[in-house]
């Protein structure tokens, strides 16, 4: 019986020696390898010192060319500025430090603290690896739809007469039946004003994902108007057109272009006479519901008849109180008690109300 407990137990002893010897290996190696694990963790941090650097030159480069940084990009860089600036400099103190810790009286290396430093340096050396391969990014950045710093609309005065076209004009192209609308008065009405201020609303209450404003410039040749309208919605859209492109082709680009966005708004100023949107390559209608066109005239008919626009707003003269108010603006407060307070007046009624006369 006492055999059999002697086999027992020296086999359960050889199994646990056995278990236990790779660990035992690996605790031992902490503290025999703990000089190259030190130097191992600061060539990497070099290499990610270096990397972060060559990143952070094309981020500011990208920033330079107005494009967005990714998101994964702005973290890689916040997280690799950690590693580098607070863990591995602490730990560096902490090094430094353990080297001249002795124990013993002074006549042994303190081990503990040596074991202790050495499985820190190798959990920061795998830290550091991983996210040197994490900086292996397939882009940086991104171009976005610029802006068009026109449709800041700062000299925009809303008048109380301006205010119900202008509410109308924004439910009707939130509407998804309701692809074209119009706005439509006589020149220097103030059209064109009303059209960049909707457009602002628009973008403050995020309406839309893009707005581009396109000033049409009278022209008796439609393809020349047709090309310009192109290449405007094109620029904006960040979509590099071909001069040997036919316009066929260019429309065909234009139109899947367009389509890739989610939410657009095209303003097309002062149309004159019909204009083929189809052929500019703009989609419509069930073809894309989340594209409008907003089309500013100055006869509704051109609206209405020829561009099949599906609501229509009339923009009317300035009432006396707006038209003084504009006037004072442009002038200056000293004309109200002053001694032109007569012939601003009368320069005021001979405007007969126009803004752009003002």
């Amino acid at each position: 019986m006492l055999e059999i407990i002697v086999t027992v137990t020296l086999e359960v002893a050889k199994c646990l020696a056995q278990c236990l010897a790779p660990s035992a290996g690996r605790q031992i190696g902490y503290l025999r390898k703990h000089k190259s694990n030190f130097k191992s963790l600061k060539t990497e941090v070099e290499k990610l010192k270096d990397k972060r650097t060559i990143i952070q030159h094309d981020v500011d480069e990208a920033k330079r060319n107005g494009e967005e940084i990714e998101e994964n990009v702005q973290k890689w860089l916040e997280k690799a500025r950690k590693i580098i600036g607070e863990d591995v400099a602490k730990f560096g103190e902490d090094e430094e430090i353990a080297a001249k810790m002795r124990c013993c009286k002074g006549l042994c290396p303190d081990l503990k603290a040596r074991y202790h430093l050495s499985t820190e340096a190798v959990r920061q050396l795998e830290d550091v690896v991983k996210h040197l391969v994490a900086g292996n990014f397939d882009r940086i950045s991104y171009r976005t739809t610029p802006k068009d710093p026109r449709l800041c609309n700062k000299d925009y005065e809303a008048f109380q007469s301006r205010k119900p076209a202008l509410m109308s004009v924004i439910s009707s192209l939130t509407n998804p039946d309701v692809n074209i609308v119009g706005i439509y008065g006589m020149g220097g009405i103030g059209k064109t004003m009303l059209a960049k201020e909707i457009a602002k609303q628009l973008d403050i209450n995020k309406l839309f994902d893009s707005v581009i404003f396109v000033e049409i410039r009278q022209n008796p040749d439609k393809m020349k108007i047709q090309r310009e309208i192109q290449k405007e919605i094109a620029g904006r859209l960040g979509l590099r057109l071909s001069q040997e492109e036919t316009g066929p082709v260019i429309a065909a680009n234009l139109y899947r272009r367009l389509k890739a966005e989610k939410k657009i708004l095209i303003i097309l100023d002062n149309i004159w006479d019909h204009l083929d949107l189809q052929a500019v390559g703009i989609p419509l209608a069930d073809e894309h519901k989340g594209c409008k066109v907003l089309l500013t005239a100055r006869s509704v008919d051109v609206l209405a008849v020829k561009m099949d626009s599906q609501e229509n707003f009339a923009v009317d003269f300035l009432d006396d109180e707006e038209a003084w108010r504009l006037f004072k603006k442009i002038t200056g407060d000293y004309i109200e008690g002053g001694e032109f307070k007569s012939i601003a007046t009368e320069v005021v009624n001979k405007c007969a109300r126009l803004p752009l006369l003002l």
